[in-house]
């Protein structure tokens, strides 16, 4: 079998179950991330993703979010290169993204948490499946913001390999540094990678030596007296070709790729802080067997030569972690101007605003049975989870749940912690009998190849007492006894007592003493053990038995281990795995926990991606581990085909897993589908954001429906009350728009665009000044902590620009350029400003400042060449300037952009009735009357008809009269001009119809009274 067998077909599925997200669009968060975030669009240059967060607010603004996720952004960057704002891209990305994360991590658990397990391949293959299809991933994979969480976990995988390559490099270093000649027929016993006295003895003497050097000097040297030189390099180091160099250079190339993908994971994603502990927690357990005061005793005290080396590595880890740290807050502290932590709005976490201290603590500790659970059994899935309610009483059902949920786990901790303290106490026994005996019993003779070990030793060795603390320790790796030739002759339970009368025991371990070295040498190459090599011995695991502290008394073997071919004879040890697991599932999620800090969120599936790996792990060898004690020979007559059974279980459950990730991808596809997946969990959020989709399509009746529906479910959301408005107002339904303005208004004082849009409102029924009041008060609103405030500030130029259009309306031209060049400097990179240059333009050529109208008529025209209004103010411009052929040449361009609109046809006509070029104007005029809005254009039909009475063509300027009274009957010009050439065609009686018409709407009309005297004297 391929070694990475495991991981291609991990991949593999993990490609086939999400093929079918390629075709999905932007979706939820999405939009905000990458359509509306400018840092995606490469419109700001690539150091603005140092200064904004993930969403691209600005770092320095009160509101901002504060994810500082570069990487990630700089994904997205280089998908809009490759196809700008089409989602393909994205999604094929992100799939990718998952393979690789799920590769690494069936590579790490093969070579290392189930390394030398008989059944390595079936628990690395089941839990790289598990962790590929897993349905969990859903929103991590399917919905591209979740890249973030695929990158971190990515780059936390990649880092723990690296890592475990660096020990690997550590071991290989100091084993063929002692590697004998080949010629020696003999091996030392007291050969070690390091004697203490000689350390000593080269620390004191490097010190003697400094006293005799000037200060630069001994600055130079200490920085050269490093890790590597003053701990870790043995006195008889020899640089040869084959010898340790290559593999302190490999180890320091392998520890600086673990730092630099530990910093990559914290700057995709604030779960990838979790990358550095974990090498700790994997050094601490994994390779060294650590019990709880073990720790301690090897961080802070002094010990022996693998003591100092484990020590140092995890210092520099911390030390690493809290520099990592420190850069990725670096932003936040150097922009944020001392603003306090991120605000998030009540509604994302409702919890977060209780005042009641029980209520917070007890719906949080929920949540995370929630969490759990969703790993475990994810059966309902949902974008959102705002529709879980608070938990304000002890007397709720749920707390059931909860309270259930910590007493398994604080069984599952104290268990571990039995199992960790049972180290320990191994510890102290193992080294009180080694410091005692070692020397005198096993180590007479220094160079002699032949072992002086006698019977007696033996009976002394093997005594209760002491044979259960020596044979877990790495004895076999100092004195040359076998421990895993001696275990298959002990009992199961160490704990069960060992008699020193066993003469097999006894005869093995004097034979296996006594015996050549050199044979013992060749025989250990033959059978060494294999996956990797650590700087303790590899003991044989039982799984119900832990494994000894092996760095107190050990030293390396004095024979390269292989670290390709595996040795399926020995289990990796339950404890260590357990261990793992944990460490994977609670270190990346207890800054979600809200426990220590307020999130923006309840519930985000996204976020247990990497967290998932440890409930993998756990899993899947809680399955096997279940399955062999069920296999032994005390249960298998009654379970005779448990194995075959357990095979067929989990390929079901794999299957059911595969079927609901790829039903649940389909939930993705869309907005439409996505928000009614979630009616269910989050009826309120969902229904708004359906009606958003609803209105988005057209069906506006839906629509209003969805929004009605949300605000049932919760009355006080200003969205809804402000979306719901905007659609009202659409349908020039003004007052009840105006309404739902108000209200929005009451729930949420900042909604600048609900204050905007009443201006719009009460300008369209009329009460101009209250519609300038609301304009100025949107202007004044402040953006402190507001969560997009762009689009806040878009809404206060907007704001500005249509309190210049009312101003202009009312010949407050000066009023109105001020307003104009107030939004002119509150301009943002994402706002469209041809229209304010343009109102702008006009507003300078009323009050005659034509040279500076020009110029923002210009301005407008580069901003967006195809604006057409802009086309037609710069020609009013040129007309009144007598540039005529540069006028004529703008309507031409305005009539080609907008072939179906009527104005620019209006404008070019009557600058043709200037130059009196009536038959010209009339084609024109008639071109516009085509168009669809031409026809039914009360200023293009009257423009028509005093053409063709200019042409003297009183039959067509009669019907284009007449046509005009019956668009606008209210209005007296069209009634005046039509009795005008009735008049003069002589029907008099229609005329004087027509003349008091007019009259019954404008009483006070000169020009309509002297023709009706006029009509009246020829009718008598």
């Amino acid at each position: 079998m391929h070694p990475y067998a495991e991981a291609a077909i991990s991949a593999g599925f993990a490609i086939l179950v999400y093929i079918n997200t390629l075709e999905a669009g932007f979706v939820y968060d999405d939009n905000r991330a990458i359509v509306t975030n400018l840092d995606v669009h490469s419109i700001t240059p690539i150091v603005s993703l140092l200064h904004n967060d993930y969403w691209g607010t600005p770092m320095t603004h009160s509101g901002s979010h504060k994810s500082f996720r570069p990487v990630t952004t700089l994904t997205f960057r280089m998908n809009f290169a490759i196809s700008g704002l089409k989602p393909w891209s994205y999604h094929m990305f992100n799939v990718i993204l998952h393979a690789i994360a799920t590769w690494l991590f069936v590579t790490f658990i093969k070579q290392r948490i189930f390394c030398g397990h008989k059944k390595n391949f079936e628990l690395s293959l089941g839990a790289g499946i598990y962790f590929a299809i897993h349905p969990i991933h859903t929103e991590a994979v399917a919905g591209i913001v979740g890249r973030a969480d695929i990158l971190s976990a990515l780059f936390v995988f990649a880092t723990l390999l690296c890592y475990g390559y660096h020990c690997d490099n550590l071991d290989s270093q100091h084993i063929t540094l002692n590697k004998p000649d080949a010629n020696t027929s003999s091996i030392s016993l007291n050969d070690s990678p390091v004697r203490r006295n000689d350390c000593r003895d080269r620390r004191n003497k490097r010190k003697a030596q400094k006293t005799n050097l000037s200060p630069r000097a001994q600055k130079r040297q200490a920085s050269s007296d490093g890790f590597w030189k003053s701990d870790c390099v043995p006195n008889n180091y020899n640089p040869e070709p084959g010898g340790g160099l290559s593999s302190v250079s490999k180890g320091c190339a392998m520890e600086g790729m673990t730092i630099i993908f530990g910093l990559l994971a914290s700057f995709s994603k604030e779960t990838g802080f979790a990358a550095l502990p974990l090498c700790i927690a994997y050094d601490i357990w994994w390779r060294s067997n650590l019990g709880i005061i073990s720790i301690f005793k090897v961080l802070f005290t002094k010990g022996n030569f693998h003591h100092r080396c484990l020590r140092n590595r995890i210092w520099r880890l911390v030390a690493s972690t809290f520099i990592i740290i420190s850069l990725r807050v670096l932003p936040w502290v150097l922009y944020s101007q001392g603003s306090a932590t991120p605000s998030f709005s009540s509604s994302d976490n409702p919890a977060s605003a209780s005042e009641s201290l029980l209520t917070r603590c007890l719906t949080f500790h929920y949540l995370i049975f929630c969490n759990v659970m969703l790993v475990l059994f994810p059966a309902t899935l949902s974008y959102d989870w705002g529709g879980i309610s608070l938990i304000e009483s002890i007397t709720d059902s749920r707390n059931l749940y909860t309270a259930i949920f910590y007493v398994l786990l604080a069984v599952l901790l104290y268990s571990l912690w039995v199992k960790l303290r049972y180290r320990d106490s191994i510890l102290e026994t193992s080294t009180q009998t080694m410091s005692r005996e070692r020397n005198y019993h096993l180590c007479r003779k220094q160079n002699s190849p032949q072992k002086n070990i006698t019977n007696a030793n033996i009976n002394m060795m093997t005594s209760p007492n002491n044979l259960k603390s020596l044979l877990r320790t790495d004895f076999q790796a100092d004195e040359g006894v076998c421990f895993h030739t001696v275990e298959k002759f002990l009992p199961r339970d160490l704990d069960n007592e060992i008699h020193s009368s066993d003469v097999t025991l006894q005869r093995l371990m004097l034979e296996h003493v006594q015996g050549d070295a050199k044979t013992n040498y060749e025989k250990a190459e033959s059978t060494q053990s294999s996956g990797y090599a650590t700087e303790s011995s590899e003991e044989a695991y039982d799984d119900d038995v832990p494994a000894s502290f092996s760095y107190a008394t050990s030293r390396q073997r004095p024979f390269p281990v292989n670290r390709r071919k595996q040795n399926t004879t020995f289990s990796p040890n339950a404890v260590n795995v357990a261990i793992m697991g944990f460490a994977f599932a609670v270190i990346p999620f207890l800054p979600v926990t809200n426990l220590f800090f307020y999130v923006g969120f309840i519930i985000a599936e996204r976020i247990l991606y990497l967290p998932s790996a440890g409930f993998c792990i756990l899993v899947i060898y809680g399955w096997q581990f279940c399955v062999d004690h069920l296999s032994n020979k005390r249960w298998k007559r009654q379970f005779p085909s448990i194995s075959r059974v357990s095979f067929w279980l989990q390929i079901i459950a794999l299957m059911l897993l595969a079927i609901r990730t790829t039903h649940r991808n389909l939930d993705w596809q869309d907005q439409y589908h996505l928000y009614r997946s979630g009616i269910s969990t989050s009826p309120a959020k969902s229904w708004s954001n359906l009606g958003n989709v609803m209105k988005e399509s057209g069906r506006i009746k839906d629509a209003e429906g969805c929004y009605l529906n949300a605000l049932a479910a919760r009355g006080n959301m200003a969205d809804v009350h402000y979306n719901l408005g905007l659609l009202y107002q659409e349908q020039n339904r003004y007052h009840e728009a105006l309404n739902r303005y108000r209200l929005a208004i009451r729930f949420r004082k900042t909604l600048a665009v609900a204050y905007l849009n009443s201006g719009i409102v009460l300008s369209e029924l009329g009460k101009v000044k209250e519609a300038e009041q609301m304009y100025r008060l949107t202007i004044t609103i402040d953006d402190i902590g507001l969560r997009d405030p762009a689009s806040h500030s878009k809404a206060k130029i907007s704001a500005l620009y249509n309190l210049g259009r009312l101003l202009s309306s009312q010949r407050r031209h000066n009023e109105a350029i001020r307003a104009f060049e107030d939004a002119v400097e509150r301009l943002t990179p994402d706002y469209e400003p041809h229209s304010l240059y343009n109102m702008l333009g006009q507003c300078l050529h009323k009050v005659g400042r034509m040279p500076e109208a020009e110029k923002w008529f210009k301005l407008s025209l580069r901003s967006k060449s195809d604006h057409v209004p802009a086309h037609l103010t710069y020609a009013l411009l040129l007309r009144d300037e007598d540039r005529t052929l540069e006028a004529k040449r703008l309507y031409e361009t305005a009539i080609a952009l907008d072939p179906r609109g009527h104005l620019a046809f209006n404008h070019y006509a009557k600058l043709l009735i200037r130059e009196e070029n009536f038959a010209h104007a009339a084609r024109i005029i008639e071109m516009a009357l085509v168009t669809t809005s031409g026809t039914s254009d009360y200023d293009t039909v009257m423009l028509a008809g005093d053409i063709f009475r200019l042409l003297q063509d009183d039959s067509k300027a009669e019907k284009y009269y007449r046509t005009a009274t019956q668009i606008l009957p209210l209005v007296e010009a069209g009634h005046i001009n039509l009795g005008a050439v009735l008049h003069l065609r002589g029907k008099y009686a229609e005329a004087r119809t027509c003349y008091q018409k007019a009259l019954s709407l404008n009483p006070g009309s000169e020009t309509a009274m002297r023709n009706l005297q006029r009509v009246q004297n020829l009718m008598d």
